[in-house]
């Protein structure tokens, strides 16, 4: 007869990227009847120190200080336990956390390739994941040689007057070059700038463009704005992290000692709906890329359009973003097949046609050529 396994789940349910975890533990805990998912709601002390008469079978780790002891005492009696938090690694621990490094050079390319050349990072000081998404969206803006600035925000700051109140950071926010493109570390800190730019009378996206972390609905449609945000795949998380206790209560080895998942895309909003170059000829045309790449346009009827020569049109856009016009087209192309493929259930033949391809070859061909990726690996990364 099989036996039932609880899993105890400790991380603040307040918090988005735990919930998603969470959501991705329960769609693999249906498939698995002998499996019991059991986290807490109440962080009250007296609630807190019932769970000390629980003996799970095993333990998913979120950040969540609350349970502190009770975490160490049940990894010190033994018990099989995986981190999810991603702070800094739990000794000993198997840890599926995101991969922080790649969210930040992807925040980077995106402000690189909607031309911005100065850009900010705004974080928080001593938090794991804030140093790797820093490294990451640091490293990348240099390979492209672009400014790139790093505010952390004032430590002891309460972090629930964010959206409330303007943030700790006013002066810094007033002192920065326009346009300059922010990646906040996440949503939170998002959401604070947004707030703090509608108080100071900055413009948002055309003064300064901001980007957050985690696509939370609560801080993406704060008030009249919306914030763009990079889309994690925490409920891959949350899957991969019951795999390995399952093996783990099982006596078996996991399969890798730390997995980072990549985050999946980046969903625009108002808040980076613009593009950061200086030269209004390539604005002008990346704005009308942006909006015909599905109807066939080439770099011929974009001059056209515009009313300069294709050499004229050529020079200016390379100097300006160091790519043709012809790339940009193939990369826009390539990009709207690519969400198109993780956002909806469209074959491969309609997204390709959508994105402007004469057929599903074609579309297979950029998506390998700009993203090194096919239809079925993003359809694998699709959530359900």
């Amino acid at each position: 007869m099989a036996i039932m396994r609880l899993v105890l789940f400790l991380g603040n349910l307040s918090i988005g990227y735990n919930r998603d975890i969470l959501r991705g533990i329960g769609d693999y805990a249906v498939q698995d009847r002998n499996l019991h998912i059991m986290f807490p709601t109440d962080f009250e002390p007296t609630s807190t120190n019932s769970l000390n008469q629980l003996a799970p079978s095993g333990v998913i780790a979120g950040a969540c200080p609350q349970f502190g002891q009770l975490l160490s005492r049940l990894i010190g009696s033994g018990t099989p336990a995986v981190d999810v938090s991603a702070e800094r690694e739990t000794a000993g621990l198997p840890r599926i956390t995101t991969d922080d490094q790649a969210m930040g050079a992807m925040a980077a390319e995106y402000f690189i390739n909607r031309g911005f050349k100065n850009l900010v990072y705004y974080g928080m000081a001593a938090r794991h994941w804030s140093a790797m998404r820093w490294r990451g969206f640091q490293k990348r803006g240099q390979q492209e040689d672009v400014k790139v600035r790093h505010f952390d925000r004032p430590t002891g700051t309460a972090n629930h007057q964010a959206g409330l109140f303007p943030c700790p950071v006013a002066d810094w926010i007033k002192s920065l070059h326009h346009p300059s493109a922010i990646f906040a570390g996440d949503d939170l800190l998002g959401a604070e700038l947004l707030y703090t730019c509608q108080l100071l009378d900055i413009k948002v996206p055309e003064e300064l463009a901001i980007l957050g972390v985690g696509n939370e609905d609560l801080y993406g449609v704060w008030r009249n704005n919306r914030l763009s945000s990079v889309v994690l795949n925490t409920a891959e998380i949350g899957r991969r992290a019951i795999e390995t206790l399952n093996r783990l209560m099982e006596h078996r080895a996991p399969l890798s000692a730390t997995i980072q998942i990549p985050p999946i895309r980046i969903v625009t909003r108002f808040s980076t709906d613009i593009f950061g170059v200086s030269d209004e000829l390539v604005r002008r045309a990346l704005e009308l890329i942006h909006k015909q790449f599905g109807s066939g346009i080439s770099v011929k009827g974009l001059a056209y359009k515009l009313a300069v020569s294709r050499p004229t049109l050529e020079r200016r856009f390379t100097s300006a973003l160091g790519r043709s016009p012809a790339v940009e087209i193939s990369r826009v192309q390539a990009d709207f097949a690519r969400r198109r493929l993780l956002d909806s259930n469209q074959c491969v033949e309609k997204v390709a046609e959508e994105a402007g391809y004469a057929c599903a070859r074609q579309l297979r061909a950029a998506l390998d050529q700009h993203f090194g990726t096919t239809p079925r690996e993003l359809r694998k990364l699709r959530r359900t």
